[in-house]
């Protein structure tokens, strides 16, 4: 069969276990069913390494919506291996199956997914870092090189982040960023993402530092 018919295919086993009125192919209303889905899980485990490791990105992403569907845990270091090296539609769907597996290799897919060479990766990093469960510091840490070398929408995704996060690395990196801000050293654009980050984030000297920086603006 064609490539993107068995992707197709593969799709459709994933919602098997979903109860649903509407047909799938015509989206008819039909009687409600509820499957079992122990019997495709154990047959998906037998076939689902070379689905991932398939050559075709529709089969790819198929394979790891079904592994993330049906809880296949043991596909977690094959999956990181495609967040470390597949096309950027397969690198992002790898990185959200670890996620929804909560994989003990998240973090380091993160951190391999926060320096890919693609923004759109990079982007997907940043929307699960929060919820992730990645050590403050480590997270901290992340977020600093995203706000030396990303881009404007990422470093006000990553400002977003920090303002979440309590320790005090954090607060550490909002005080360096509330620096640069004094002296003009970073975008404009990202003025605003800062100062809300530091509102957020709600550290009593932080805020007195930057309610006094506000005060010398405004007096300029």
């Amino acid at each position: 069969a064609p490539p993107d018919m068995k992707a197709e295919a593969l799709a459709a086993l994933s919602t098997w276990a979903i109860s649903s009125l509407r047909d799938r192919l015509d989206v008819r209303f039909r009687v409600d069913v509820t499957r079992e889905a122990a019997p495709v899980k154990a047959a998906l485990q037998t076939m689902i390494e070379p689905l991932l490791k398939s050559n075709q990105s529709a089969m790819q992403i198929a394979a790891t919506k079904a592994a993330a569907k049906f809880e296949l845990t043991n596909t977690a270091p094959t999956l990181f291996a495609l967040v470390k090296n597949a096309k950027t539609e397969v690198k992002q769907a790898a990185l959200q199956a670890l996620t929804d597996l909560k994989s003990e290799q998240l973090n380091d897919a993160l951190e391999v997914a926060l320096s890919d060479k693609d923004s759109e990766v990079r982007a997907l990093a940043l929307e699960i870092v929060p919820e992730s469960g990645l050590e403050e510091e480590k997270s901290v840490a992340l977020f600093e090189k995203i706000l030396d070398n990303g881009t404007v929408k990422e470093q006000q995704s990553a400002l977003t982040a920090l303002g979440t996060l309590k320790g005090e690395s954090a607060t550490t990196l909002l005080g360096v960023m509330l620096t640069k801000l004094r002296r003009n050293a970073i975008p404009l654009a990202i003025h605003l993402d800062l100062i809300e980050a530091i509102e957020n984030q709600a550290n009593t000297d932080l805020i007195e530092q930057l309610e006094l920086h506000q005060s010398s603006k405004k007096k300029d």
